[in-house]
């Protein structure tokens, strides 16, 4: 698990961010999954084809879905209380067509 403050830089099209912001994140770090690559032809030249098989195995997913929920469980504490105001994802992104037409 990580965990990460951060401070967004700002970018013209977002205007200015005064806010910290932080990041919750886990990954299976030892997976017993295992992926493959293999040759898409005989042309050295053409990409191969990657098939990482993530969570392939139901051990690795049992052990990214205890993460997340550590991580929950820890942003539900009283220690987070008061930076609770915006959920990553709730926010509208990007550009709709539909609300924008007049």
């Amino acid at each position: 698990m990580f965990f990460v403050p951060s401070m967004p830089c700002p970018y013209p099209e977002a205007g200015p961010r005064a806010e910290h912001g932080m990041t919750f994140f886990c990954c299976v770090t030892r997976p017993r999954s295992a992926g493959q690559v293999t040759l898409s032809s005989a042309d050295p030249l053409d990409r191969p084809v990657i098939d990482p098989n993530h969570l392939g195995e139901p051990e690795d997913l049992r052990v990214a879905m205890a993460g997340v929920r550590l991580n929950l469980e820890i942003l539900r504490g009283r220690a987070f209380q008061s930076l609770r105001s915006h959920v990553c994802g709730t926010c509208e992104m990007g550009k709709d067509e539909v609300r924008q037409s007049p």
